[in-house]
C-alpha cells in the first residue's frame, strides 16, 4: 500500500512510481505526464480503480488543477 499524492506533485517518489504503478506507465507510454492529456481518461479501467472512490482526483485531472 503507497500514500500516492500523484504525478504533478513536487518532492520524492518512490520506486512503485517509476516501475509499477499502471496507471504512471500507461501515460509515459503514451508520452503524457499525467491522464490529464488523455482522451480516454474518463472511461479508463486503470484510472477508475482511483476516481471511483476519489471523484475529487478526476475532477483534478481535468481542470489541470
Amino acid at each position: 500500500m503507497i500514500n500516492c499524492v500523484g504525478c504533478r506533485i513536487d518532492g520524492a517518489k518512490s520506486p512503485y512510481c517509476e516501475s509499477l504503478c499502471l496507471i504512471r506507465q500507461c501515460a509515459m507510454s503514451r508520452g503524457l505526464e499525467t491522464c490529464s492529456g488523455c482522451g480516454e481518461m474518463e472511461h479508463c479501467e486503470k484510472l477508475g480503480a482511483i476516481t471511483e472512490h476519489n471523484t475529487d482526483a478526476l475532477k483534478r485531472l481535468k481542470t489541470g488543477i
